[in-house]
């Protein structure tokens, strides 16, 4: 797929959400310069992927007014630091997100998830994640997750600092390789049905 195909996905995308006029524009601009950018758009896809996605989460935070701090939610270094040391845990679930710090040490196994978009933020460190292809050896390990053995096929990423991916749901993924210490955010999206 090439860039401007996924762009084209994250137009249509915005133009389904329920954000603010002013807003659609500056999003729809922005994707339109990743579409239409030359080589600086793709230099930086991830960097403007990461942008879009969290443009529309500031945008739809935004959207009610509220007179107090309540849906502001903070977390200081010492309190993520803490969290990074325990290796994978939830930060905080709310709605249909929940954010997580994640740390490994050794490779994992293939997963699948059936209502969940995972969005990964690699903090340090670097991995092999394998994208797509077939899960060997599928099993149901809960209503809507998929473990597997390992993945045939798909597509090899090598994750480094600053990396974002964006995992649709129902994709097969595999962190195959995790040579030292890989710190990362994960941000699970659940599609509520």
């Amino acid at each position: 797929m090439r860039y401007g195909e996924q762009s084209r996905g994250l137009i249509n995308w915005f133009n389904k959400a329920s954000l603010s006029r002013r807003a659609d524009r500056s999003i729809l601009k922005l994707a339109n310069l990743y579409i239409n950018g030359g080589d600086k758009a793709i230099i930086y896809p991830k960097f403007v992927a990461f942008v879009l996605l969290f443009l529309s989460i500031a945008v739809a935070a935004t959207n009610s007014v509220v007179s107090n701090d309540d849906r502001v939610i903070y977390f200081n270094s010492a309190e993520v630091s803490a969290a990074f040391k325990k290796g994978t845990t939830s930060l905080i679930k709310f709605g249909s997100y929940n954010v997580l710090v994640c740390h490994r040490e050794t490779p994992g196994v293939p997963e699948v998830h059936i209502k969940d978009t995972d969005v990964f933020y690699v903090i340090e460190g670097s991995a092999t994640l394998v994208t797509g292809g077939t899960v060997v050896g599928g099993h149901p390990i809960s209503p809507n997750e998929i473990r597997g053995k390992e993945i045939i096929g798909g597509k090899v990423y090598r994750l480094n600092r600053g990396d974002v991916i964006i995992i649709p749901r129902n994709m097969p993924h595999w962190f195959k390789e995790v040579p030292r210490p890989f710190y990362y955010f994960a941000v699970k999206i659940q599609l509520v049905i």
